[in-house]
């Protein structure tokens, strides 16, 4: 499934900001 198929609804965009915010400080956790 390519990324154009995904569900572009407020929730998705939403849930994908907070994961990708939690993937970052994670990131910075273990690089810092």
């Amino acid at each position: 499934m390519s990324a154009t198929e995904l569900p572009a609804s407020p929730e998705f965009k939403a849930n994908h900001a907070e994961l990708m915010d939690g993937v970052y400080r994670w990131q910075r956790h273990i690089y810092d």
